[in-house]
């Protein structure tokens, strides 16, 4: 697979939702989070996907980049240089800070868009809640935010660490590959919602 070709596949990577409570990264509605979504009025939708695309644009977007830009500057730099590695720890460096400079001007998917008359037409089949909608967000947050902590940073990649980020049971194959059963309840409820999408529901592989 050419460097090129992986770069494109990181791109396009699933992360899983995480549990854990709607306080994790701060998100705040006006809408009350006992409120199912199958039951908000116009005006709750409309306002709900304000602020969710605000605290989109503020904090998950910007980690979901973050993340993936890091992890896919890694990964390619490992599938161009081969295995098992022979290049130089400054070679691997040099290769990765270049890819990295690529790869963020390139974008992002949003981590999660809202569409407020989607929302607001949610049949009885979709039990999530607000607080659903909060938890899921904050959970995927959480998650990404591990994997770009467990990420090397290109200036200190090592032929030891980029191997072992890559290997089976690493770094990125705990949190790229999780399988649909560790998602949590909330992102499973908003499974059967429509109107909002979380890049764990839309993701390939999800």
């Amino acid at each position: 697979m050419s460097a090129r070709t992986l770069l494109i596949a990181v791109s396009g990577m699933s992360l899983l939702g995480c549990g854990g409570s709607a306080g994790q990264v701060g998100f705040t509605t006006g809408v009350s989070g006992s409120t199912p979504l199958n039951r908000l009025t116009s005006g709750q939708a409309t306002q709900l996907c304000n602020d969710v695309t605000r605290e989109n644009t503020t904090t998950f977007e910007p980690m979901l980049c973050a993340s993936w830009s890091h992890s896919g500057a890694l990964i390619t730099t490992g599938a161009y240089f081969g295995q098992p590695l022979t290049a130089t720890d400054a070679d691997l460096q040099t290769e990765c800070a270049s890819l990295l400079t690529f790869l963020y001007p390139s974008g992002c998917i949003p981590a999660v868009t809202c569409d407020a008359a989607g929302l607001a037409s949610n049949p009885p089949s979709c039990t999530a809640t607000v607080a659903d909608v909060a938890d899921c967000l904050n959970g995927n947050y959480a998650l990404e935010k591990e994997l770009l902590a467990a990420t090397p940073a290109c200036d200190v990649l090592t032929a030891s660490s980029l191997t072992a980020y890559v290997a089976p049971g690493g770094p990125y194959d705990r949190y790229t590959y999780a399988t649909t059963s560790a998602r949590s309840a909330s992102c499973s409820a908003l499974l059967d919602c429509a109107g909002i999408y979380p890049i764990n529901e839309t993701s390939p592989g999800s």
